[in-house]
C-alpha cells in the first residue's frame, strides 16, 4: 500500500506548476498536492517541469518511517483538499473571465 500511495504522489506531482517548488512542510505539501489533484481532475493537463522534484521524505528501506510520514498526510489530506478545492474553482472562474 505504501508504494501504491507514493506512486500515486509522484503522478500528482506532474500537475504542480513548472518551476514551483515541493514543498518541504508536511501541511504545505498536502495542500500542494490537493491543488495538483484538482487541476489533474479539472484540466487534464500536466505541467512541464515539477515532474522530476524530489522532496525531504523517509528513507525508503525506513518502512516505518515512511508509513507515520503517509499517516500525518492523510490527517492533514481532508482539510486542506477542500481549501484547496475553492482556491482552485476560483482561480478557474477567474481565468475564464479573462479569457472571454
Amino acid at each position: 500500500m505504501l508504494v501504491e500511495i507514493q506512486d500515486a504522489l509522484q503522478h500528482l506531482r506532474q500537475y504542480v506548476p513548472a518551476g514551483e517548488p515541493l514543498e518541504r512542510h508536511i501541511g504545505a505539501y498536502a495542500t500542494q498536492m490537493a491543488r495538483a489533484a484538482f487541476v489533474k481532475s479539472s484540466r487534464g493537463r500536466a505541467s512541464v517541469g515539477s515532474v522530476g522534484a524530489k522532496r525531504n521524505l523517509p528513507d525508503s528501506r525506513d518502512v516505518a518511517a515512511e508509513f507515520d510520514h503517509l499517516v500525518v498526510l492523510a490527517r492533514e489530506w481532508p482539510r486542506v483538499r477542500s481549501r484547496a478545492m475553492v482556491r482552485c474553482a476560483a482561480s478557474a472562474r477567474v481565468e475564464n473571465r479573462v479569457t472571454l
